[in-house]
């Protein structure tokens, strides 16, 4: 899953500004799907790469910009796609009264996961000598319960985005991110 990672933090002047901040900073960043056709065309004149190379790489290249701005809205409807797309005639089978069963057993899965990962996480962090310790510990469970809707409004959204813009001809226009550095 990809999931894109920065070392400055996007701010600025008030919360509403730094987010929105942050959705043009992760699309101007997807906006690199543009350069998948001029990598391909690259591959096709290039006689030194071996074809498998050309082809695995070039489908990395597609299928990370892909993922990234199919993933998060995947990863948010998959249980209810049997349910939508279901016909009539496949209502009365076994496995269309066995999707919720089968969608709560892999969510409930996937939420003990995230309850190892959010332990492991807090139990890695340096310790610190502030005085509300066990609050902090409370902020960074919040901060992970709340992956899922940042995955969707901050790296799908801003993907899916960027690729439309791409798409219908609509460039993006040069923007820097404004950005702090604590000391």
């Amino acid at each position: 899953m990809y999931v894109t990672l920065s070392m400055d933090v996007a701010s600025a002047s008030n919360w509403w500004q730094t987010v929105q901040s942050v959705y043009k900073q992760k699309q101007r960043w997807a906006w690199g799907v543009e350069n998948f056709p001029i990598v391909m065309r690259a591959f096709l004149k290039d006689k030194k790469i071996p074809f498998y190379e050309k082809l695995r790489l070039g489908f990395k290249l597609f299928e990370g910009h892909l993922s990234w701005s199919t993933s998060g809205f995947i990863l948010s409807v998959i249980g209810w796609l049997p349910v939508i797309f279901a016909r009539q005639e496949f209502s009365t089978s076994v496995a269309y009264y066995n999707v919720p069963d089968i969608a709560n057993t892999i969510f409930g899965l996937g939420f003990i996961a995230i309850c190892i990962t959010i332990t492991l996480s807090l139990s890695l962090l340096p310790k610190t000598k502030i005085r509300h310790r066990w609050l902090l510990k409370i902020g960074h469970t919040f901060e992970w319960m709340m992956v899922p809707f940042i995955l969707v409004f901050f790296s799908a959204l801003p993907a899916l985005h960027a690729q439309t813009r791409l798409m219908l001809g609509k460039y993006l226009e040069f923007w820097v991110t404004d950005k702090h550095r604590k000391k």
